[in-house]
């Protein structure tokens, strides 16, 4: 889904689109360990890091971009330190996964965390933050481009979709949910 011109001018429907494709890339993990075939492990390894991925860049953009502008604007300094914590929590379970091999039993398992995790915080966002933030008088193209410009600078450094999912294990692991 493409984002309309006035929704690239709103930094929060930029992050709503990155929970929608992190959601439905859950869905696809989901509907992968409901088969329970064999020979499904570097599909959902591949699914897994293009999860991880995602949220790395997301929670860096937050961090660096939104929750700043969002503690200054907002009297509200609770609901920024629960998704920061939400972040480090989320953080933990991308470095075990990214650690882990799909074939360890315990792996679902810290996927469905994951996704819990994610999903619970993505509803906090999106039912109590950002429509505080869309009334607290930010301005919201300052921040959609800032927004922008630093995706633009972060994305080439994320690993492409013809990269070799062997080579997952030796990606820069520093980044955060």
């Amino acid at each position: 889904m493409t984002l309309s011109n006035s929704e690239l001018l709103d930094p929060f429907s930029q992050l709503e689109q990155d929970h929608l494709e992190v959601d439905e890339l859950f869905d696809q993990y989901s509907e992968l360990q409901a088969e329970k075939a064999d020979g499904l492990d570097d599909l959902k390894r591949e699914i897994v890091q293009t999860i991880c991925d995602k949220l790395n860049l997301h929670s860096q953009l937050e961090e660096e971009i939104i929750y700043p502008a969002l503690g200054a604007a907002l009297d509200q300094p609770e609901l920024i330190e629960d998704a920061k914590a939400d972040h480090s929590y989320a953080a933990e379970l991308i470095s075990h996964l990214e650690a882990m091999d799909p074939s360890d039993g315990a792996f679902d398992d810290t996927v469905q965390q994951l996704m819990q995790e994610v999903r619970d915080h993505v509803l906090t966002e999106e039912s109590e933050i950002f429509p505080l933030a869309r009334e607290s008088g930010l301005d919201m193209e300052m921040l959609a481009m800032s927004l922008q410009r630093r995706r633009g600078e972060l994305e080439p450094q994320l690993p492409g979709e013809d990269d070799d999912p062997s080579q997952a294990s030796d990606r820069d692991q520093s980044a955060r949910f």
